[in-house]
């Protein structure tokens, strides 16, 4: 797969969740943005699978930060 070329974008986020998500980053030896990006890819794919399971869905990315 191609990479996509990033783009910078401000958004709004509560600074506790992203003082989380950025010491997730640090723990995985990746950049912050680069954490956000697979975390949201891998809560989609979740997102995906469970509805092809008819699960119920989980929402929101806090079971990812914790």
């Amino acid at each position: 797969m191609a990479e996509e070329a990033s783009q910078g974008r401000s958004i709004k986020v509560k600074p506790s969740i992203l003082r989380k998500a950025y010491h997730r980053a640090i723990e995985s030896q990746k950049r912050l943005g680069q954490w956000l990006e697979e975390a949201i890819d891998k809560k989609t794919r979740e997102k995906k699978n469970s509805q092809n399971r008819k699960d119920p869905p989980q929402t929101g990315l806090s079971k990812v930060i914790r």
